[in-house]
């Protein structure tokens, strides 16, 4: 902020998520289904060092579980860029994704990606 102004740290956000975007998305649009798309990103952001997995249920459908994210304090001092990550998200997928935020009961909190359209 101090020598870029204060829409700097937005505006490289931004850049990452793009860049990320169009690093992943040839592997991504591979999948044949919604599941198989979602599964390659699930394993795409554990190499980036996100914890989390594909689930289904039937009370909840098809989403993915956070457990952990690197980039959980910079989330914290710059909110705007979850709405980016989760914008990220729909474009590799082609569909709607809901993030919702849960807290568990030993404390922290589990990050459900809700996937709007099993394909």
């Amino acid at each position: 902020k101090r020598f870029f102004g204060d829409s700097a740290p937005e505006k490289i956000l931004f850049h990452h998520y793009e860049q990320q975007r169009a690093k992943w998305a040839t592997h991504i649009s591979r999948g044949k289904s919604m599941v198989e798309k979602a599964t390659r990103l699930t394993e795409l952001r554990e190499k980036a060092g996100v914890f989390c997995q594909c689930h289904y249920s039937r009370s909840g459908g098809f989403r993915i579980e956070e457990y952990h994210h690197p980039m959980q304090q910079i989330f914290e001092s710059y909110p705007s860029a979850i709405m980016q990550e989760v914008r990220m998200m729909e474009q590799l997928l082609g569909t709607r994704v809901e993030r919702v935020v849960e807290p568990l009961e030993k404390g922290g909190e589990l990050v459900i990606y809700r996937i709007g359209v099993l394909g």
